[in-house]
């Protein structure tokens, strides 16, 4: 057999080694244009900050020569008007001035064309006005005469650079040269020129550093040619004069700054603000904008990104490398405007002489390397390729024997060098292989039945995992669910009956512990949820702004509630200043402490419990002590896992065992670390530290109470109400058909859809799962009927997973509201799919106190029995004594009025405080 030589090792040698050869010659390549590359960067980083320098400095001349003439103008005209003293030039005055029919003052027309003085100065080109109304004083005739003559004198000089020098006083008058249209004569009586930018950018609130400014860039329409005015306000001892101006004309610098750049870039400026105001690419923008073509608007990326890299560079950099658009961009300012002149240089002009030198290098390398490896090929075929073809003859011969034969008689163990090497080792190795295949497929066989039953027990193991994730989605699903149809239930009833105005304050109070109660419900509902959301890893932290005080107002006001009910003591001990506002998640940080103050105060029943607040450079340092139970220390790490509670069962409390790990995960989340000591019948202190910055200066807002809604204005609405629980349907009947609503109900889909045609609804409300015929499919089939394709839906679910809201949008929900709901989401949700406008209660009228009433002062014993009631924390009974006062005694009132407001904000000390003092006094 002879061998072929497509696959030979000296072309496989041959090819490897010239592909190693290449990929040195490649990289030196590269390594070559990164060099010069760089070289060529650094000298046009040379070039271009050398050349942006001179540019600036040579565009900045008319800017600089513009505020030297306006320096000139206003040491002169100070000088004049301190020379001039109290005098006053009315016979002048009157030579230049004249009244007009509407009202106005203006300078005589032979101003404008020209009249001959007797000082010999001809005035030409001359205008000037005072707007009607203007009360002319000899103050004001000594600055418009002395304005007139310096104005006369020099701005005919100066016309050959700028236009239009004019002097506005801050009593709404000016007087200029206008050589090209005299403008005073023909404006309107009617125009008010304290708006114009020239006027009030020399006003104190507009330049408080009294410095010459610059206007924003002016197309002139007349002239045919872009201006920007440079004004001066003229100050003496604090008092503002005048103020010169004059219009710089701008088509020269915008041709020049077009036209004259070096070869292969192009030259632009721009205002501080991001205006864009020469770019050879967007003059006709420009123009259509009026001047105010503003890069960062513009939606144009390479300016936006040009004006950014520009506005943040540092002071001393004169040129930025712009990686995203390759480019140098050589910056300066031109003195005056504080324009930037930018000049954009593309990387790709430095590319083209790269890519020529590492070309050259490419082609010698390629030389090199095909003499290198013609000599390499001649090499291999003498010395290695033709022995190696016997080897690989020999061997492809053995390949069609089998083993029982002798193979060293076809392969080359006679030769002594490497070759006959190899062929001895492949002898000893064929005799192994002879005995290693006779087991091989047993050894298979039995491998093959092992892995079948690895792969089996995986996959089981793997449907045992799947199960308990479903049926744990599951269970919280229905959980959720179950707990929150009757909760909706209780907290929309009491929300309903909380809106009654005709109840007595005790009743109230009741119906406030039935909310608090059902909210406490719900938050251990949240609980379970928020576990496997943590565990999913789905919470997020969302910190926002918001006032500290009142968040621990809240919070304490809460639990001093809950401790005077359990009949133990609540204490709140801020240890230091405390920040006004702080940047946090309010949600969570609330949370946090809901949970360890709820802990402490449901495992006491003696003593009391502490809150304790610190803080300092940011970080809160938060300490829950109470006089409880206790844990010993064997079971402090128990209690972070998920539905533990330790210690005696006959200390447990309610609850679901997850306050504490939720509490720890999300202390966690915040950057913190959640600590506890504890000693079995002494108590625990629960503390952490939390990175919470301050907000300063934080504006608190007022709050405000929102009146009741009683009604609505606009055409007769109603309302369908889907739902297969009663008490559902119920609250909503009952809270909305009060308020003016239509209500038609259906226990399911099914009889909804039934329902539907003859109810012919303005909005619909939908329970998501019923019996016979879920929300969704009721949400889905009604879209597909053209009477109701586009009527509101609103999806009211106690399935409260993102999931269950995602599917019923895209179902055909507009909307969608978790049970149980609060009535104000609710109404917000009506308004806004309803064209309805809410009609509110009208706010009740206090009986004023009239001011000569006395204060009637409550006798030893009523004033001793509110003592002994404040002094044990029962506010309850505070407030029921009040109220029998009120009725048995009225003219307590006064006195009634304020101490129920301290009871009803929960401050014992102050009136423990009122009554010592009372009591004393008596």
């Amino acid at each position: 057999m002879q061998y072929s030589n497509q696959s030979s090792l000296t072309r496989t040698t041959l090819i490897k080694m010239g592909v190693r050869i290449a990929l040195v010659i490649i990289t030196v390549t590269l390594v070559s244009y990164r060099h010069v590359m760089s070289n060529l960067e650094h000298q046009v980083i040379e070039q271009l900050e050398k050349y942006i320098v001179e540019r600036g400095q040579r565009e900045s001349h008319l800017f600089k020569l513009a505020m030297d003439y306006h320096a000139v103008f206003k040491k002169e005209f100070i000088e004049r008007y301190q020379r001039v003293g109290d005098e006053d030039p009315q016979e002048r005055f009157n030579q230049l001035f004249e009244k007009k029919s509407d009202g106005t003052i203006r300078l005589r027309s032979e101003e404008f064309q020209g009249v001959k003085r007797p000082n010999g100065a001809v005035s030409k080109g001359m205008g000037g006005i005072i707007s009607r109304g203007i009360q002319v004083t000899p103050e004001l005739r000594r600055r418009l005469v002395i304005a007139y003559d310096l104005i006369s004198s020099y701005a005919p000089a100066w016309d050959a650079q700028f236009k239009n020098f004019y002097v506005s006083t801050p009593e709404s008058t000016s007087i200029g040269y206008l050589l090209t249209l005299d403008w005073y004569k023909e404006i309107s009586a009617d125009l008010d020129i304290t708006k114009e930018e020239w006027f009030y950018l020399a006003e104190v609130k507009h330049n408080p550093t009294r410095e010459t400014t610059w206007t924003s860039l002016y197309y002139d329409q007349v002239a045919k040619n872009w201006m920007v005015a440079c004004v001066t306000p003229i100050d003496i001892g604090g008092r503002h004069l005048v103020s010169s101006g004059n219009d710089i004309p701008l088509n020269e610098l915008f041709e020049r700054t077009i036209s004259d750049h070096l070869e292969g870039t192009y030259n632009m400026i721009f205002r501080q603000d991001g205006r864009l105001i020469v770019d050879p690419d967007y003059m006709g923008p420009i123009q259509a904008a009026q001047g105010r073509f503003y890069m960062g608007e513009s939606g144009v990326p390479h300016l936006s990104h040009i004006f950014e890299l520009v506005t943040h560079k540092l002071a001393n950099v004169t040129v930025i490398e712009d990686h995203k658009n390759a480019q140098f961009l050589a910056v300066t300012k031109l003195k005056g405007p504080d324009w930037y002149f930018v000049t954009v240089y593309p990387k790709s002009l430095l590319t083209g002489l790269a890519v020529k030198t590492a070309g050259f290098i490419l082609f010698l390398g390629i030389l090199s390397l095909i003499i290198e490896v013609t000599l390499l090929f001649i090499i291999l075929r003498r010395q290695v390729a033709k022995p190696l073809n016997e080897f690989i003859n020999a061997t492809q011969q053995i390949a069609t024997r089998d083993f029982k034969q002798e193979l060293a008689q076809y392969l080359p163990v006679d030769r002594h060098d490497e070759i006959g090497t190899l062929a001895r080792s492949f002898s000893q190795m064929a005799k192994q292989l002879q005995e290693a295949f006779t087991t091989l497929e047993d050894r298979v066989a039995e491998r093959t039945k092992e892995l079948a039953q690895a792969k089996t027990v995986a996959e089981q193991a793997k449907t045992q995992a799947e199960m308990a994730n479903q049926a744990k989605s599951s269970f919280l699903a229905n959980m959720s669910h179950e707990l929150r149809t009757p909760l909706n239930g209780i907290l929309g009833y009491t929300q309903i009956l909380a809106r009654d105005r005709g109840l007595s304050v005790k009743q109230q109070e009741g119906i406030g512990i039935i909310q608090r109660s059902g909210e406490y419900l719900l938050t251990l509902i949240n609980d379970v949820l928020d576990l496997s959301k943590i565990e999913a890893g789905k919470i997020e932290i969302y910190p926002t702004d918001f006032n500290f005080n009142d968040f621990l107002q809240g919070v304490t006001d809460l639990f001093r509630m809950r401790a005077q009910q359990k009949g133990i003591m609540f204490l709140y001990e801020p240890l230091s200043p405390l920040p006004v506002g702080i940047h946090a998640d309010e949600k969570r940080l609330r949370q946090i402490l809901l949970n360890l103050l709820g802990n402490a105060v449901k495992f006491t029943t003696n003593g009391g419990v502490s809150l304790k607040i610190g803080w300092h450079h940011d970080q809160i340092r938060f300490q829950i002590e109470d006089t409880g139970f206790g844990m010993a220390k064997e079971d402090l790490n128990k209690i972070f896992e998920p539905f533990q509670q330790v210690g005696n069962h006959l200390h447990k409390a309610e609850g679901t065992g997850l306050g504490l790990p939720i509490t720890k995960r999300l202390i966690e989340m915040m950057g913190g670390e959640l600590r506890v000591e504890s000693e079995l019948g002494k108590g625990s202190i629960f503390g952490m530290e939390l990175k919470l910055p301050e907000v300063a200066p934080f504006v608190t807002e007022e709050k405000k109470i929102e009146p009741l809604i009683i009604g609505f204005e606009g055409p007769p609405c109603r309302i369908f109400v889907v739902d297969d629980k009663w008490e559902n349907r119920s609250v909503m009947i009952n809270l909305l058909t009060p308020l003016g609503f239509q209500m038609v109900e259906a226990e399911n889909g099914q009889e909804g859809l039934e329902k539907v045609h003859e109810a012919r609804p303005d909005l619909i409300i939908t329970d998501l799962v019923m019996p016979i015929l879920d929300g969704f499919e009721l949400v889905r089939r009604l879209r597909k009927m053209p009477e109701f394709e586009q009527i509101p839906i609103i999806a009211a679910s106690a399935s409260v997973f993102d999931s269950d809201q995602a599917k019923s949008l895209a179902a055909g929900c507009n909307d969608f509201i978790a049970k149980p709901f609060r009535v104000e989401a609710l109404l917000e949700l009506l308004s806004k799919h309803l064209p309805i406008k809410w009609i509110y209660e009208e706010p009740a009228v206090a009986t004023p106190i009239p001011t000569a009433t006395l204060w009637v002062e409550p006798t030893p014993e009523q004033a001793k029995m509110l003592y002994e009631l404040a002094n044990i924390g029962d506010i309850g009974g505070i407030l029921e004594e009040l109220e029998n006062l009120e009725k048995s005694n009225p003219p307590l009132l006064p006195f009634i009025l304020k101490i129920r407001q301290w009871a009803t904000n929960f401050e014992e000390e102050k009136i423990c405080k009122f009554f010592e003092s009372y009591i004393l006094n008596v």
